[in-house]
C-alpha cells in the first residue's frame, strides 16, 4: 500500500472478504478510506461484484456520493480508495438516540441528501440495491454520503428490469420477496424503510426469523408511525412502502413534493461544478522547464519500465504458483463444498424422513384418538337404546298388568254382577215359591172351610 502512495492509519472495519482501513495519502496529508478486497477467497461472481463497485464509483460525481479517489492490486489484495466520511453511518447515528427520537428537520435533512445522490444514481440507469443505514455515511458536519455500491446495477433504460435477488432482508421490497423484476423503485422501497427507521428507530418489517419477516413485507403491514411527526412526512413514508411498485413515487415525484422542495431551497443543496481554468500564455522558460522534466520523466519511465519487465517476469513465476496452489486449493474446496452439499443432503432427507414420520404417528395417534372417541360414542348410543328398550319393556309390562288387572277387576265385577242377579233370582223364585204355597195353603183353608160348611149345612 505504501509504494502506492498511502499510509495505513488503523482498520475500521472488517467484512466477510476484507476490512475498511482509514489511510493518509503522502502527497496531501488527507485522509481516505481503502475498501480491503482479498481476491483469493473470493468466487468468480464475487470478483466482479467488487470491479462492479470500481465501475459505478468510477461513473460517479455528486457531493451526497463517496467520492472514488483510485484503486489498486498488491499482494492478491484489491483496494480501492474513497473518500472518508469521518460522522460515521446512519445505523450507528441511530442506534446512538437510544430511543429519543430525531426531530423532523434532521430527518428530512438526512432525507433530502440522499434522494439527490439516488437521483444521481437513477438518472445514470444504475440501482443501489443495497441501500440501508450502514450504507448511507455521515460527515462531522452532517452531509450525506451514500456509499457500498457492491451490489449495484446498471440498467439499459429507465423501464428496464433486474432480476437477481439481493440486499439486505430487512429492507427487501415486495418485488424482491417474490423473485419478481424490479426497477428503481425497488430502491425507493428501501429508502422508504431508512425513512421510517428514522422516525420510529426500529425496523418497519420484522419477524422471529427469514420466512416471518419475508411474509410481513410482502401483507405491506407496518406499526403506525408516530402522530409527532407532520402529515406530509407521514404520507410520504406509506407512498413510498406501498406494495405495488407503480404506485409507489419515483425520487424525481418525491423531490417535487412542496415540503421537500421548501427543504431543498432552505439547504441550498447544489451539485459541485469543476472549476473552469483562467487561460494564461506559456512563456519561453516555462516551455524548457516543461520539455527537460517530460524528458527527465521519460528516463525515469525507462528505468521503471526495466525494472517493471523484471519484477512482471518474477511475479507472473510467483502468479503461476499462487495459480497452481490456487487450483488445488479450489480442488479441495471443491471437494469439501460437494462433501458438505451430500451430507446436507443427507441431512435434510433424514430430517424430512423424522418430520414426515411425526407427522404419521401424530396422525395415527389422531386417527386412533377419533376411533376411540366414536367408539365411546357408539357404546353410549348403544347403552342409551338398550336403556330405551328397557323402559319400552318396563311400560309394556306395567301396561299389560294393568290390563290384566282390569281384565280381572271385569271379571270380578261380570261375576258379581252374575251372582247377584242368580241371587236376586233364587230370592224370587223363592218368594214365588214361597207365594205359591201361600196361595195352595189360603186354597187348602178355604177348601176345608168350605167343606166344613158343606158339613154342617144339612
Amino acid at each position: 500500500m505504501e509504494k502506492h502512495g498511502f499510509e495505513k492509519i488503523k482498520v475500521i472495519g472488517k467484512g466477510a472478504f476484507g476490512a475498511a482501513i482509514l489511510v493518509k495519502c503522502r502527497k496531501d496529508g488527507r485522509k481516505y478510506v481503502a475498501k480491503e478486497v482479498n481476491l483469493f477467497r473470493m468466487k468468480r461472481e464475487e470478483r466482479e461484484e467488487a470491479k462492479n463497485e470500481i465501475k459505478v464509483l468510477a461513473r460517479l460525481n455528486h457531493p451526497n456520493i463517496v467520492r472514488y479517489i483510485t484503486h489498486f492490486e498488491e499482494n492478491s489484495l484489491l483496494y480501492i480508495v474513497m473518500e472518508y466520511a469521518d460522522g460515521g453511518d446512519l445505523d450507528s447515528r441511530i442506534k446512538a438516540q437510544r430511543g429519543q427520537r430525531f426531530s423532523e428537520d434532521v430527518i428530512i435533512s438526512y432525507f433530502v441528501q440522499v434522494c439527490m445522490a439516488l437521483k444521481h444514481l437513477h438518472d445514470k440507469k444504475i440501482l443501489h440495491r443495497d441501500l440501508k443505514g450502514q450504507n448511507i455515511f455521515l460527515t462531522s458536519n452532517n452531509m450525506v454520503k451514500l456509499g457500498d455500491f457492491g451490489i449495484s446495477t446498471i440498467l439499459i433504460n429507465t423501464n428496464a428490469q433486474a432480476r437477481t435477488m439481493c440486499g439486505t432482508p430487512y429492507y427487501f421490497s415486495p418485488e424482491l420477496c417474490q423473485n419478481k423484476p424490479y426497477n428503481n423503485k425497488s430502491d425507493v422501497w428501501s429508502l422508504g424503510c431508512v425513512l421510517y427507521e428514522l422516525t420510529t428507530l426500529k425496523h418497519a418489517f420484522d419477524g422471529q426469523n427469514m420466512k416471518g419477516l419475508l411474509q410481513k413485507i410482502v401483507r405491506g403491514i407496518y406499526p403506525p408511525i408516530p402522530p409527532t411527526y407532520s402529515n406530509d412526512l407521514r404520507q410520504l413514508i406509506d407512498s413510498m412502502l406501498q406494495r405495488d411498485p407503480k404506485v409507489r413515487p419515483s425520487i424525481n415525484g418525491i423531490l417535487r413534493l412542496p415540503f421537500i422542495q421548501n427543504k431543498i431551497k432552505q439547504m441550498c443543496i447544489e451539485e459541485p461544478s469543476p472549476p473552469s481554468p483562467s487561460p494564461s500564455l506559456p512563456n519561453r522558460e516555462d516551455v524548457m522547464r516543461e520539455r527537460l522534466q517530460k524528458e527527465k520523466e521519460r528516463k525515469e519511465r525507462e528505468e521503471r519500465h526495466a525494472a517493471n519487465a523484471k519484477a512482471a517476469q518474477m511475479a507472473r513465476e510467483q502468479e503461476e504458483m499462487e495459480r497452481r496452489e490456487r487450483m488445488f486449493r479450489e480442488k479441495e474446496r471443491h471437494i469439501r463444498e460437494q462433501q458438505e452439499k451430500v451430507l446436507a443432503y443427507e441431512q435434510e432427507r433424514r430430517r424430512r424422513r423424522e418430520e414426515d414420520d411425526r407427522k404419521r404417528e401424530q396422525e395415527q395417534r389422531e386417527m386412533q384418538a377419533q376411533i376411540e372417541q366414536r367408539k365411546l360414542e357408539l357404546e353410549r348410543i348403544r347403552a342409551e337404546a338398550e336403556e330405551r328398550q328397557k323402559e319400552r319393556a318396563k311400560l309394556a309390562i306395567r301396561r299389560e298388568k294393568e290390563a290384566k288387572e282390569e281384565r280381572e277387576r271385569q271379571a270380578r265385577h261380570e261375576r258379581e254382577v252374575k251372582e247377584e242377579r242368580e241371587r236376586l233370582a233364587r230370592q224370587r223364585d223363592k218368594e214365588r215359591k214361597e207365594e205359591r204355597d201361600l196361595q195352595v195353603k189360603v186354597r187348602a183353608e178355604k177348601e176345608k172351610e168350605r167343606r166344613k160348611s158343606e158339613v154342617k149345612i144339612p
